[in-house]
Protein backbone atom coordinates (compact mmCIF):
# COMPACT_ATOMS: atom_id res chain seq x y z
CA UNK A 1 0.00 0.00 0.00
CA UNK A 2 3.10 2.25 1.21
CA UNK A 3 4.50 1.45 -2.52
CA UNK A 4 1.51 2.55 -4.59
CA UNK A 5 0.63 5.84 -2.40
CA UNK A 6 4.74 6.26 -3.33
CA UNK A 7 3.67 5.51 -7.23
CA UNK A 8 0.73 7.78 -7.36
CA UNK A 9 2.87 10.59 -5.54
CA UNK A 10 5.69 10.36 -8.29
CA UNK A 11 2.61 10.26 -11.03
CA UNK A 12 1.06 13.52 -9.79
CA UNK A 13 4.39 15.47 -9.31
CA UNK A 14 5.30 14.44 -12.59
CA UNK A 15 1.63 15.30 -14.17
CA UNK A 16 1.68 18.66 -12.93
CA UNK A 17 5.65 19.43 -13.76
CA UNK A 18 4.99 18.33 -17.96
CA UNK A 19 1.44 20.51 -17.37
CA UNK A 20 3.58 23.54 -16.05
CA UNK A 21 5.81 23.24 -18.72
CA UNK A 22 3.26 23.05 -21.50
CA UNK A 23 1.86 26.44 -20.46
CA UNK A 24 2.56 29.11 -22.96
CA UNK A 25 3.34 32.79 -21.42
CA UNK A 26 1.58 35.77 -22.65
CA UNK A 27 3.53 37.22 -25.13
CA UNK A 28 2.85 40.95 -25.91
CA UNK A 29 4.81 43.72 -26.65
CA UNK A 30 4.11 47.18 -25.15
CA UNK A 31 6.51 49.62 -26.79
CA UNK A 32 4.37 47.95 -30.07
CA UNK A 33 1.26 49.54 -28.40
CA UNK A 34 2.96 52.45 -27.66
CA UNK A 35 3.74 53.28 -30.99
CA UNK A 36 0.64 52.41 -32.41
CA UNK A 37 -1.35 55.20 -30.09
CA UNK A 38 1.74 57.66 -31.09
CA UNK A 39 0.25 56.59 -34.87
CA UNK A 40 -3.25 57.48 -34.20
CA UNK A 41 -2.39 60.92 -32.36
CA UNK A 42 0.63 61.94 -34.39
CA UNK A 43 -0.25 64.96 -37.04
CA UNK A 44 -3.22 66.86 -35.07
CA UNK A 45 -4.63 70.31 -36.10
CA UNK A 46 -5.11 71.80 -32.91
CA UNK A 47 -3.44 75.57 -32.08
CA UNK A 48 -2.19 75.10 -28.62
CA UNK A 49 -0.29 78.33 -27.34
CA UNK A 50 2.22 75.68 -25.65
CA UNK A 51 3.08 71.99 -25.41
CA UNK A 52 0.34 69.94 -23.77
CA UNK A 53 0.96 66.92 -21.76
CA UNK A 54 -1.52 64.46 -20.82
CA UNK A 55 -1.60 60.98 -18.92
CA UNK A 56 -3.72 58.45 -20.30
CA UNK A 57 -5.24 55.42 -19.14
CA UNK A 58 -6.84 53.59 -21.38
CA UNK A 59 -7.72 49.47 -21.99
CA UNK A 60 -8.12 47.03 -24.76
CA UNK A 61 -11.65 45.10 -25.00
CA UNK A 62 -11.98 41.75 -26.57
CA UNK A 63 -12.80 42.74 -30.33
CA UNK A 64 -8.65 44.45 -29.67
CA UNK A 65 -10.32 47.96 -29.28
CA UNK A 66 -8.70 50.64 -27.44
CA UNK A 67 -11.12 51.96 -24.28
CA UNK A 68 -10.19 55.52 -23.30
CA UNK A 69 -10.79 55.29 -19.09
CA UNK A 70 -8.97 59.14 -18.54
CA UNK A 71 -7.25 61.87 -19.87
CA UNK A 72 -5.55 64.01 -17.29
CA UNK A 73 -4.90 67.07 -18.62
CA UNK A 74 -5.13 70.81 -18.05
CA UNK A 75 -6.73 71.39 -21.28
CA UNK A 76 -10.33 70.33 -22.36
CA UNK A 77 -9.43 70.72 -26.31
CA UNK A 78 -6.39 68.16 -26.16
CA UNK A 79 -8.48 65.80 -23.63
CA UNK A 80 -11.28 65.78 -26.65
CA UNK A 81 -8.66 65.35 -29.25
CA UNK A 82 -7.11 62.03 -27.73
CA UNK A 83 -10.50 60.45 -26.79
CA UNK A 84 -11.83 61.21 -30.26
CA UNK A 85 -8.77 59.93 -32.07
CA UNK A 86 -8.12 56.95 -29.95
CA UNK A 87 -11.59 55.83 -28.38
CA UNK A 88 -13.00 52.24 -30.31
CA UNK A 89 -9.69 52.09 -32.62
CA UNK A 90 -8.46 48.55 -33.14
CA UNK A 91 -5.02 47.61 -32.73
CA UNK A 92 -2.79 45.15 -34.46
CA UNK A 93 -0.37 44.48 -31.85
CA UNK A 94 -1.12 41.20 -29.54
CA UNK A 95 -2.39 42.86 -26.26
CA UNK A 96 -3.90 41.64 -22.57
CA UNK A 97 -7.59 42.51 -22.66
CA UNK A 98 -8.63 44.59 -19.67
CA UNK A 99 -5.23 45.27 -18.57
CA UNK A 100 -5.30 48.88 -17.66
CA UNK A 101 -2.43 50.63 -19.89
CA UNK A 102 -0.95 54.15 -19.05
CA UNK A 103 0.54 56.53 -21.34
CA UNK A 104 1.98 59.77 -21.02
CA UNK A 105 1.05 61.76 -24.38
CA UNK A 106 2.98 65.09 -25.36
CA UNK A 107 1.14 66.78 -27.88
CA UNK A 108 3.74 69.62 -29.31
CA UNK A 109 2.58 73.39 -30.10
CA UNK A 110 1.50 74.11 -33.21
Amino acid sequence: MRNLKTLLLAVAITCSSVAMANTKPATYDPSSISKEVTKLLDKHNLTLPVEAVAQVTFTVNKENEIVVLEVDTQSETVENYIKSRLNYKKLSSETVHGKEYYLPVKIEKS
